[in-house]
């Protein structure tokens, strides 16, 4: 081995939510003598989430990129190769049109690279194509590692014959209900006037994957039935629009980007949230804020709803608006909750663990 190892993690972007796990993960494998470097193209590719974070860290490496088109879709090639040296590990994404994967699995292990990959595990967000599935698989079997987010994913990597699995359990830091005053920021967020009848909450993107429409059309339901909810909107996004109507009616409080103050707020005023589309990690968010979460029973949320139980944590409804709406009715009185969930610190733990038995092996 030359020096000391790095481990290198190939990102499309860095989200703002992620900043605080890279940074603990940074600090986590110094200890034991590990550099980490998150490699992310430069520029950012176009379509990004507004919630992308360029970092002037010392663990993020920006790297010239040069774009392709292939089957319709725009792909990020890295112009260079990362230095990799024996003993240091390179992770990158699990999926099958992902160019990069396939540059790690193919090049780095021939310089005795070892080889992670990270992510679903499985067509939680869209349906599964039969192609796709077959080179994922193929890459479970090659890599020295992969990294799934949940459980239930752990066990499918196992199934398809990964070598070795760290379960990660994916999460956000929530420690900022501990440190912001969640009254103190409701008056300052939205003023003396408490919203009307039920409030509900709303944290995630305003975008197609959360179906806002959906939500619109349960608010027109609940409007028609002289039912009294105020939805606390915290996103950005397209669809925005969607909520329009209802927020001249007064039903939705459009709050724009949802930080740590915001979120804050919402948890010391709401009865519970709502999530019409894709539930992802929102769902550690209302597990630590103890509020329920209505969400339709749909195909394709991600693997953090794996997180919520049902009855408790998690109120499912039909897949329709008077399903949605009723769920929202059902929030009426609703106190909160201590209930367990995947933490920050955990997660760090858990994924410095699974890097460093890969150095270890090489």
């Amino acid at each position: 081995m030359i020096g000391a190892p790095n481990a290198w993690i190939l990102q499309p972007y860095v989200p703002r939510y992620r900043t605080p796990f890279f940074q603990g993960l940074a600090s986590r494998l110094a200890s034991d003598g590990v550099a980490l470097k998150v490699v992310v193209p430069d520029p950012a590719p176009t379509g990004t989430r507004a919630d992308a974070e360029t970092v002037g860290a010392s663990w993020c490496v920006q790297a010239a990129v040069r774009r392709a088109r292939i089957a319709g879709k725009e792909i990020d090639l890295l112009r260079n190769r990362i230095p990799a040296e024996r003993g240091d590990v390179v992770i990158t994404g699990l999926q099958g049109t992902l160019p990069e994967t396939y540059r790690a699995l193919l090049g780095a292990r021939r310089r005795g690279v070892a080889v992670g990959l990270w992510g679903h595990v499985g067509a939680y967000t869209g349906s599964a194509n039969r192609l796709d599935t077959a080179l994922e698989r193929w890459q479970m079997r090659t890599a020295d590692r992969v990294f799934a987010y949940t459980p239930a994913g752990a066990r499918l990597a196992e199934r398809s014959g990964a070598r070795a699995v760290t379960t990660v359990m994916n999460s956000v830091d929530t420690t900022y209900l501990d440190r912001i005053d969640g009254a103190e920021a409701a008056e300052t967020l939205m003023g003396t006037s408490p919203p009307e009848g039920i409030v509900v909450g709303y944290v995630g993107a305003l975008d197609a994957s959360k179906r806002l429409g959906l939500l619109a059309e349960a608010l027109d339901l609940l409007w028609a039935d002289d039912v009294a909810v105020t939805v606390l909107v915290a996103g950005h996004g397209p669809d925005g629009a969607l909520l329009k109507p209802a927020e001249a009616r007064g039903q939705v409080r459009l709050l724009g980007y949802g930080d740590e103050s915001v979120k804050a707020a919402l948890a010391a005023t709401c009865s519970g949230f709502v999530m019409p589309g894709r539930i992802g990690l929102i769902a550690v968010e209302t597990l630590a804020m103890g509020l329920p979460l209505v969400a339709p029973s749909w195909d394709f949320h991600a693997p953090e709803a794996e997180y919520l139980v049902e009855g408790e944590s998690l109120i499912s409804t039909p897949d329709s608006a008077r399903g949605l709406a009723d769920g929202i009715r059902s929030l009426q009185g609703r106190t909160r909750q201590t209930w367990p969930h995947p933490t920050l610190e955990a997660m760090v733990e858990n994924y410095a663990e699974g890097v460093l038995a890969m150095v270890r092996a090489r």
